[in-house]
């Protein structure tokens, strides 16, 4: 690829006058880099010897492109020769003999080493480093897919036969009676083009999950979103196939069905395919899959199929039915469906239809011995691929969005932008080269935990003795049914998460790519094993690569103690001093972590404590603590982010005090701020005589109104903000006021948004004035709010009027809403969210610009939008 670049210097270079310095086309750029990124990235379920002959055909293939370039494919030549050898090779002899490989790329180029060559070149090659460095030692990461490899394998690889066989029988046409066969032909198509064993899997696996991400069964519309979103990740992989190869993959997936039909239904296939391909909006198909001779044909008819929402989710309603009426496990001496349907009324009118798992399945997932771990969008081996102006970026072989949207209209204003965004671009880039690693101290404390019971930090209890207590207070069925489902949920997650983290564990690095959600907010791709957890996810990695932890660093390890203890509002020097007077303490906790449990357990967030202080003692072990060599990230977070912006955009000093943008030597507490300001009026109201004021003044704390003060800057509503209230004064367990627990939690709501009006007048103001303006403007226009950040991104709210239809199952009818229509806009909604979502992308374009700056500045950076 280099030298075609270099072999086409006219097209490469343009200069707009005579002696002045090259410039670089662009567009010439951007049509030549995708042809060297044909590499892939190592899903958990490819083994060596696949990726060893993958990367030769990739080889092959490139050198099949370069139009007779003897160099490049001499240089090919030498790569493939090299691939076998190379598993044996050392990192540094690896580095040297692909860089050899390359060098006649490089030194072919008439002035040397060009900056702009080299730049490109040496990532590329880094790519192929990566990729080549983990073949030689990496297996097979998702052990639960080979049935040979535990009990857990067994039974999922028993789950996925199950549903291959369900789905044979459910698209048996032996018989094709009536229109109703669409489905089974659908089915049939589109389990053909991707692969039985891969809908099998994605399917089973898909819907083991959904049963971890909420403490309630899930209900069918979201197993089936979830189950459509799951089959659309597996067809992103098929988008990069031409238009040619596209109407050739229709024909092979008919042929296929056609070969296993009868001579006596031929016909009425014809005619149930001819429905089906009829079926297709005439719309797409004249968009962009049209045959080459201008007719439609069914390769693009078949893609078109595949991009319909509502199609695909009757498919997702199909694919959910044969799970549940052939997915089973061996309970005693009969066979249970993993699955059930059950319907619940909810209100007068509403029934809401629930997938359940058994008893047992539950059990299982439970205990371990059905991993839901999802093999799809986990971290990276090699490094992700660069975003650029081509919108491409992330994973290697799958396709991965730049934006979590799909509103047309925000993609279409990107497409406008996208050479304006470079600066997106760089702090993604930034975030998704981080390398991580499993922090080994962190991966094995908490599995002794877990082996001790669990019910610590954010590790759930692994037993049910929390039921126990329960049934010994005789409370009501439903607080027990909801108890029981959260504990199933709470342990479902936390097997999901270190399922997925078992395959790392060992690993030397691995990548998070993001990207970004329709205000600009980032966001790993991997859905579970990242930065962005609670407690138990932020403990169990820390950066990849260590360094020397020098004195600043252990003075800021010892403020990071300090602040994982609840310290964050003293001072910097309290703080190092609070730490220095606990080093004692500290060695003897490092010494029996688990004999000291109840000590350490009392940090705010102590599992990540724990970490810390093994990393602080084991530097003063070393015997010279600045030259130690850490990897552990250190946490520096915003004091109520949302006011700082309010109040660095207007100018506000007051507010700016109790935000901390004015470098004062003792943090301020803008949470803290408030609850005196309420516990101040409270008890002037209670000398008055008022009954709330009385009841609640001894309950008032910072935790109480903290959640509150947060959220008023994005915009929470009156019935929101008492929630909140409520749901602290629950947690206090006060008897005093069970009784009047509404009424109290709306008269302090009332309280502390007066002390916010108070407080922070001019960040209300600002906010007041941005929702006054987005109604101006959605009262006067059709078009949704939008804007552009400070990095060139257009953000462009997604609020619109609901469109509905109704897909049709055996089960029952389920009604979705349509995100692709261009309905009219919900002028209410797009005014109130305005603000919050204008101060989401300020924060946002923010956290890029300090990724990119600590990237470029050789800082390992990892961002959870305002805690760096």
């Amino acid at each position: 690829e280099y030298q075609r670049m270099v072999s086409k210097s006219q097209n490469f270079y343009t200069t707009s006058s005579e002696g002045s310095s090259p410039r670089v086309d662009s567009n010439f750029i951007a049509a030549k880099k995708k042809h060297a990124y044909k590499y892939l990235e190592y899903l958990p379920d490819r083994k060596a010897e696949g990726r060893s002959r993958h990367l030769q055909s990739l080889l092959e293939d490139l050198s099949s492109t370069q139009h007779g370039s003897k160099l490049r494919s001499n240089s090919v030549e030498r790569m493939q020769s090299s691939v076998p050898s190379l598993f044996a090779q050392s990192e540094h002899e690896t580095d040297a003999l692909i860089t050899k490989s390359f060098s006649p790329l490089r030194d072919s180029h008439p002035e040397g080493h060009s900056p702009i060559f080299t730049e490109q070149l040496m990532h590329e090659l880094s790519i192929v480093k990566s990729i080549v460095q983990e073949m030689s030692e990496l297996e097979e990461l998702a052990a639960g897919d080979n049935p040979d490899s535990s009990e857990t394998g067994s039974l999922k690889n028993t789950l996925y036969k199950q549903f291959k066989e369900g789905l044979s029988i459910f698209t048996r046409l032996d018989r094709v009676n009536s229109i109703d066969d669409v489905d089974k032909v659908s089915m049939l198509l589109f389990a053909n083009f991707i692969g039985p064993s891969i809908m099998a899997k994605t399917v089973v696996d898909t819907m083991l999950k959904i049963q971890t991400t909420q403490g309630d069964s899930p209900s069918m519309s979201k197993g089936m979103v979830e189950v459509q979103n799951a089959l659309d990740s597996i067809m992103l992989q098929k988008e990069k196939l031409e238009p040619g190869a596209w109407i050739e993959a229709g024909f092979e997936t008919e042929k296929q069905i056609r070969q296993n039909f009868k001579e006596k239904s031929r016909k009425q296939l014809d005619l149930v395919l001819k429905n089906w391909f009829g079926g297709v909006p005439s719309q797409l198909l004249e968009q962009n899959w049209q045959g080459a001779d201008g007719t439609d044909s069914p390769g693009s008819s078949l893609r078109a199929f595949l991009i319909d929402q509502e199609r695909m989710l009757k498919m997702a309603g199909n694919a959910i039915e044969i799970a549940m009426s052939s997915c089973k496990l061996k309970v005693g001496d009969s066979m249970k469906p993993l699955f059930s349907h059950r319907l619940v009324i909810k209100g007068q009118y509403k029934k809401i239809g629930k997938i359940e798992m058994n008893s047992a399945s539950r059990w299982a997932v439970d205990a371990g011995q059905l991993n839901v771990a999802d093999a799809h969008l986990q971290p990276m081996l090699c490094l992700p691929r660069l975003w650029d102006s081509d919108l491409e970026g992330g994973y290697l072989a799958t396709r991965t969005p730049l934006m979590r949207t799909k509103r047309d209209d925000q993609l279409e204003m990107i497409q406008l932008n996208r050479r304006d965004m470079y600066r997106v671009y760089a702090g993604l880039n930034a975030l998704s080269q981080t390398p991580w690693q499993i922090n080994h101290y962190a991966w094995n404390l908490i599995n002794e935990i877990w082996r001790m019971g669990g019910n610590f930090s954010t590790i759930p209890p692994a037993d049910d003795s929390p039921l126990a207590a329960l049934e010994a207070r005789d409370v009501d069925e439903q607080e027990y049914q909801n108890m029981a489902s959260g504990l199933h949920s709470q342990r479902a997650s936390f097997r999901l998460l270190m399922d997925s983290a078992l395959p790392y564990v060992e690993r030397r690095r691995f990548f998070l790519p993001h990207n970004l959600d329709f205000r600009g907010r980032a966001y790993p791709v991997p859905g579970i094993l990242h930065h962005m957890g609670a407690d138990t996810n932020r403990s169990i990695l820390k950066y990849a690569y260590a360094k020397p932890l020098t004195n600043a660093g252990v003075t800021w390890l010892k403020i990071h103690i300090a602040n994982l203890f609840g310290h964050t509002k003293a001072t910097y020097l309290e703080r190092v001093s609070w730490a220095d007077n606990m080093m004692d303490r500290f060695f003897r906790w490092e010494h029996d972590p688990l004999g000291t449990i109840d000590e350490w357990g009392e940090a705010d967030e102590p599992l990540q404590a724990m970490c810390a202080i093994k990393e602080l003692v084991d530097a003063y072990n070393s015997g010279d603590p600045a030259s130690f060599m850490s990897a552990l990230p250190v946490h520096i977070d915003g004091s109520c982010n949302g006011l700082q912006h309010y109040a660095a955009l207007g100018r506000d000093l007051t507010g700016g005090v109790q935000v901390n943008l004015l470098g004062l030597n003792r943090p301020a507490d803008p949470y803290m701020g408030v609850a005196n300001v309420v516990k101040a009026r409270l008890e002037f109201e209670a000398s008055q005589g008022s009954p709330e004021a009385q009841l609640i003044l001894p309950l008032i704390s910072r935790k109480v109104v903290k959640q509150t003060v947060m959220t008023s800057v994005y915009g929470v509503t009156a019935e929101g903000a008492r929630e909140q209230i409520k749901n602290r004064f629950h947690e206090l367990g006060d008897s005093s006021i069970e009784g009047n627990i509404d009424a109290v939690s709306g008269y302090l709501m009332e309280r502390v948004m007066e002390a916010l009006d108070e407080l922070f007048s001019g960040a209300r103001e600002t906010m007041k004035w941005l929702g006054d303006v987005a109604e101006l403007i959605t009262s006067h226009s059709e078009e949704s709010m939008s804007w552009q950040t400070p990095l060139g991104l257009p953000v462009v709210q997604p609020y619109r009027r609901v469109s509905s239809f109704n897909v049709s199952t055996a089960y029952q009818s389920v009604k979705f809403h349509d995100t692709s229509a261009q309905t009219a806009i919900n002028r209410k909604k797009q005014a109130s969210a305005f603000p919050p979502n204008y101060i989401h992308s300020i924060d946002s374009s923010h956290m890029l610009l300090c990724a990119a700056r600590a990237h470029h500045s050789g800082i390992a950076f990892a961002g959870v939008h305002d805690s760096y």
